[in-house]
């Protein structure tokens, strides 16, 4: 009673293509959905254009979960294992399983979601590192000093070494990132500015190794106006043939208020599923 929606599993798009807040009528997903996987990349390289158009098999599973198999190629030398639950009544999880099928140096998988272009974005982040204060909740806003590139919030130095090893410029639709402010934890949201309806995405720290998301601007232009939040999974080297495990989630919440998306946050984090 909290939410509907529908997940597309087909080939062409790959994730929550409708997600319904009851009490609003308000639809949050928009355009390829919530939760697909986007981008993958090892080292300096970057395999296909996008997994969520990617061929894939499915099975509905005892619990009500569905799983979403993208096998390995030629081309894409691991197989994908991703698994939907509904978790709770305003909650969506996704699992993943990464099994290469050789060694993958700093291995990426770029996941994205796209949610209705009025939702407003908002980064959990570190304040810099001269200032005092905890972390909170930064609206990436337009400035000429970003214009016409994406922003991008690292985890740590190691992470923006990666993010500049070269795999951002392989084509198709290479991408320039702006640095701003340290993550804080691996937590972002997209609010509506009238009803308040919350979207939350969150990861593991230990998994995710920056968050990335565009810049609000109105009249938007072509980086503004995406409703985009993007979560850079793994970031660490994947042996042959061993299975790496992640996990993120996302929930839904009648209002915008900073400790209860950070509570939300922690008893995801703390929780074993």
């Amino acid at each position: 009673g909290v939410v509907h929606g529908k997940l597309s599993a087909n080939g062409r798009r790959n994730g929550i293509v409708s997600f319904v807040h009851a009490k609003t009528g308000e639809e949050l997903a928009h355009g390829v959905g919530v939760l697909n996987l986007y981008r993958l990349f090892s080292s300096n390289r970057r395999f296909g254009d996008a997994a969520r158009s990617w061929p894939v098999q499915t099975k509905l599973l005892s619990d009500g979960s569905v799983e979403v198999l993208y096998p390995s190629t030629d081309e894409r030398p691991f197989e994908i294992r991703s698994i939907y639950h509904l978790s709770a009544a305003n909650a969506v999880d996704l699992q993943i399983e990464v099994t290469p099928a050789e060694d993958l140096p700093e291995f990426e998988l770029f996941q994205s979601s796209y949610f209705n272009p009025a939702m407003t974005g908002r980064i959990y982040v570190k304040p810099p590192f001269v200032s005092q204060g905890p972390p909170k909740f930064l609206s990436p806003d337009y400035h000429d000093m970003i214009a016409g590139t994406y922003l991008m919030f690292p985890r740590d130095e190691a992470a923006i070494r990666m993010i500049h090893d070269g795999r951002w410029r392989c084509p198709p639709h290479p991408v320039q990132w702006s640095f701003s402010q340290w993550m804080a934890a691996p937590l972002a949201v997209r609010t509506d500015p009238k009803s308040g309806v919350t979207a939350a995405l969150m990861a593991p720290v230990e998994d995710c190794f920056a968050l990335a998301a565009p810049y609000n601007r109105t009249p938007p232009d072509g980086i503004a106006g995406h409703g985009s939040l993007y979560f850079s999974l793994f970031g660490r080297d994947l042996p042959k043939s061993k299975t790496a495990r992640t996990r993120m989630r996302f929930v839904v919440l009648d209002g915008f208020d900073t400790d209860q998306v950070v509570q939300s946050y922690a008893h995801f984090a703390t929780s074993k599923n």
